[in-house]
């Protein structure tokens, strides 16, 4: 049965005001015209689906055959250069959340405002990125079919899917990749740099170089330009570090996970715990489905992939102490990065943080580049969704970053 990331007939008219609009122009990444690519696809230009979005360039929807799932897909071309521009692949958190949440909310060309609405985003990523997003895994928004039960295979579903747009889009297989996602999305951009940096050096070692054709040959993978990844307030296991916060004796660690479990789930007198300013309704029940995925990324950075955290101060859920302090903080489920072992890690345990001039933020990189290889950015007044809280300064580091560029 052949799998398939779809947009039902009901979505298409929810869709409708979800995209860019524009004129109709011709670009040489539209899809490819090819009907024997040996997989299904409709992919169209999907025309007036941003009411009030700005920017000339235009998106695409629609959908492509893979191996028995249905998942939905949406494209945005940047405005600059889009043949050679980077690519952003973008997804949600949660998990479950929708991966149309992190576009709609500040890097597409319109933002999603109430009961449906959208208004212009000056601050998009697509100013320079192609802006790629898609629900997943299988179950998660409009994608559905039969669902995976680990992160790995979810994450194979993904290199499926950039096999088969790339063999659409065979001009962009060159261009950088850059995965972006928050939250619970480091679980899976974890697991997803995992699978496409491994099969990459698949490839490699079996004399399958870059292929740029549509498809590439049979048995033939397309090389995925995987360059950096950008996460925003990941979560992620303390167990790992149990011996730093003073656990010794696995009866510790599982009466340790017995009493945090209570007290996270307790009352927290209204306070969202995702930016401590703010105030939410309380009787929710939370569950435990984060697993020791950080050790994914130690072979990352040792392959030369680079990595980016932007956190917001503000967010206590995945709170910054945990994320950066060789200490895990004992509130939240936060990995350190200073645990990570990586060819910088010394480098990084003595960098400073330089205060970003005129602004509440602070830069610690280290490696070579304007950027560097792994780099911890701290705004000071912004929660756990930060292009959200500073739309303006997530977009600026964003590019920054992709580029390789220093901060300032």
């Amino acid at each position: 049965m052949p799998k398939t990331w779809k947009i039902s007939a009901p979505l298409l008219t929810a869709v409708g005001f979800l995209f860019a609009t524009t004129t109709r122009t011709t670009y040489a990444q539209e899809p490819v015209g090819a009907t024997n690519l040996g997989f299904f696809h409709q992919i169209s230009q999907a025309d007036e689906l941003c009411v009030g979005g700005s920017g000339p360039a235009p998106s695409f929807a629609g959908w492509i055959g893979l191996d028995g799932d249905t998942g939905l897909i949406r494209y945005w071309h940047a405005e600059e250069d889009p043949d050679n521009a980077p690519i952003v692949l973008s997804m949600g958190g949660g998990p479950g959340s929708s991966g149309m949440m992190n576009a709609l909310l500040y890097e597409a060309p319109c933002l999603l405002g109430v009961n449906g609405s959208t208004t212009p985003n000056e601050n998009r990523w697509t100013a320079k990125f192609n802006l790629l997003a898609l629900d997943h895994p299988i179950g998660v928004g409009y994608s559905y079919g039969t669902r995976v039960n680990n992160s790995r295979d979810a994450a194979e579903d993904v290199y499926d899917f950039l096999q088969k747009f790339f063999a659409l889009y065979p001009g962009l297989s060159k261009n950088q990749l850059v995965l972006a996602d928050g939250s619970y999305g480091g679980v899976y951009l974890a697991h997803i740099g995992s699978v496409i940096n491994d099969h990459n050096k698949e490839a490699l070692h079996a004399n399958d170089a870059t292929h740029t054709d549509a498809g590439g040959a049979e048995g033939k993978n397309i090389h995925v330009n995987l360059e950096s990844i950008i996460l925003h307030n990941p979560i992620f296991t303390a167990n790992e570090y149990a011996e730093p916060i003073g656990v010794n004796a696995n009866r510790s660690v599982e009466a340790s996970n017995i009493c945090l479990g209570q007290f996270s789930a307790g009352s927290t007198n209204g306070i969202l715990l995702e930016d401590i300013r703010k105030r939410k309704p309380t009787n929710h029940e939370d569950t435990n489905s984060i697993q020791p995925h950080h050790l994914l990324y130690e072979p990352l950075l040792k392959d030369g992939i680079r990595i980016l955290f932007t956190i917001g101060a503000q967010d206590a859920n995945c709170a910054w102490p945990g994320v950066l302090s060789s200490v895990s903080n004992v509130l939240t489920l936060s990995s350190p990065i200073k645990l990570l072992e990586f060819p910088y890690q010394a480098e990084f345990l003595g960098a400073e943080d330089v205060a970003w001039p005129s602004r509440n933020i602070t830069v610690r990189k280290t490696g070579p580049g304007g950027a560097g290889h792994l780099t911890y950015v701290l705004l000071q007044d912004a929660g756990h969704t930060v292009g959200q809280d500073q739309p303006a300064y997530t977009k600026e580091i964003a590019e920054k970053w992709v580029f390789n560029e220093p901060f300032f």
